[in-house]
């Protein structure tokens, strides 16, 4: 018998696959397609930097009646606050401990996002034509694969 004490180990609540694809989307400029499974609803669309989507609600939101049109032009302030504080400097501006965060992000961000219920993915919940903009906790995922539930 082993006298050796049972080893604990620590898992977060993140895929970290999941994470180094993301992470990977944040760097560059491929939209990868992807279906995730948050909580049993499924969510289909295309990862995107956080710049990309903040630029992305910024543009929306500008389009959008807002009365009075103060509001608008607010909430176009914040999201170009929110652009500039995630907006990520060259990899080789940072130092080599800080550049395997880059690949560990807490959040993932959709383009053309579309929502399903199981079983029903030939029926997305109603969503503008092109989709939406989408935000979410990588640990709140619960599943994913690569590709639409659906032909594009």
């Amino acid at each position: 018998m082993d006298n050796e004490a049972p080893r604990t180990v620590m898992v977060e609540n993140k895929d970290w696959f999941l994470q180094l694809l993301v992470g990977l989307c944040n760097e560059s400029t491929v939209l990868l397609p992807i279906t995730l499974v948050v909580h049993g609803a499924y969510i289909a669309g295309y990862v995107v930097p956080p710049k990309y989507y903040m630029e992305g609600v910024k543009s929306e939101l500008a389009q959008g009646s807002f009365n009075p049109p103060q509001i608008r032009d607010l909430l176009g302030e914040v999201f170009d606050d929110a652009r500039k504080a995630v907006t990520l400097p060259p990899l080789s501006d940072v130092d080599e401990e800080k550049q395997s965060l880059r690949y560990q992000p807490t959040y993932i961000h959709l383009k053309a996002a579309r929502f399903f219920a199981p079983n029903e993915l030939n029926r997305p919940f109603p969503t503008p034509p092109k989709g939406a903009w989408w935000r979410g906790k990588i640990n709140s995922v619960d599943g994913f694969f690569i590709g639409m539930p659906f032909p594009e």
